[in-house]
């Protein structure tokens, strides 16, 4: 399954084949390609999960995102407020196989109300090569004209705040437990406003500080946080994380994992 947010290079074109036959070079499994945006990877993992689970001749399932939010159709540093976009590639293997963390539960909740965030007022085209550079500040802006932004917050905290206990829930552990929690790398005000406060945790519980070097990488962000906390030996074996997804649309999807 590939995840991604922007513009992979071609219109008309199957991504996730791509990606196989690039990494794998062969086989016969069925490519996905999954438009949750900022929620892809977690999406993905989530199906993936359910899907072995599901379906018991399924041996492994590759997840991987990619991003490159390229100028001049994209511009990074003004595109949307207070969070740069960077360009990265993660992947995931999930299987039935020990590894480095154990999948323990997953959750996940949809506000579709809150579509519009990202679309605002502007019309649908007939290709893509008409549109002009992404102005995500514009977008929004509109759509805020429609929906008032304490409204907005609302239905923010509440999506995130039921995926979260869904989860913590079905893992039969609870916040105060997770050893640490990855978040999207939002820029500071909006991981404040979006995720720190309504969680109730600071900043240093989170991958925050290193996701403002990095930037907000579309869908990859968990996953990268994952492999930051192997690399950094922050988890000790038992200890548990919670992996929070958060995309336009809007979506979330959580999991609860437990080193290995």
């Amino acid at each position: 399954m590939h995840a991604a947010c922007w513009y992979p290079g071609l219109e008309f074109w199957n991504v996730a084949a791509y990606v196989q036959q690039q990494v794998l070079g062969h086989g016969r499994a069925v490519a996905f390609e999954l438009r949750q945006m900022s929620n892809g990877g977690m999406s993905a993992l989530d199906l993936a999960a359910s899907r072995l689970q599901a379906v018991p001749g399924t041996g492994a399932a590759l997840l991987t995102t990619g991003d490159r939010f390229a100028e001049p159709a994209f511009p990074r540093w003004t595109t949307d407020r207070g969070l740069v976009f960077g360009d990265a590639g993660t992947a995931v293997v999930v299987s039935r196989d020990p590894g480095g963390f154990r999948l323990v539960a997953t959750s996940a909740y949809s506000e579709p109300e809150l579509e519009g965030l990202h679309r605002g007022d502007e019309p649908f085209l007939l290709s893509g090569s008409e549109a002009g550079p992404l102005d995500l500040v514009a977008r929004k802006k509109g759509f805020l004209r429609r929906m008032p932004t304490a409204e907005v917050t609302v239905r923010n905290e509440t999506g995130m705040m039921t995926a979260v206990k869904q989860c913590l829930a079905e893992a039969e552990a609870d916040l105060s437990g997770m050893a640490a929690v990855i978040v999207p790398f939002f820029g500071r005000e909006l991981l404040d406003r979006q995720c720190l406060a309504p969680l109730g945790i600071p900043a240093e519980r989170t991958l925050g500080d290193w996701g403002l070097d990095i930037g907000h990488l579309g869908a990859g962000d968990q996953f990268a946080g994952l492999a930051r906390l192997l690399d950094t030996g922050r988890l000790r074996p038992g200890e548990r994380v919670l992996a929070v997804g958060v995309g336009a649309g809007f979506s979330w999807t959580c999991a609860v994992l437990e080193r290995v």
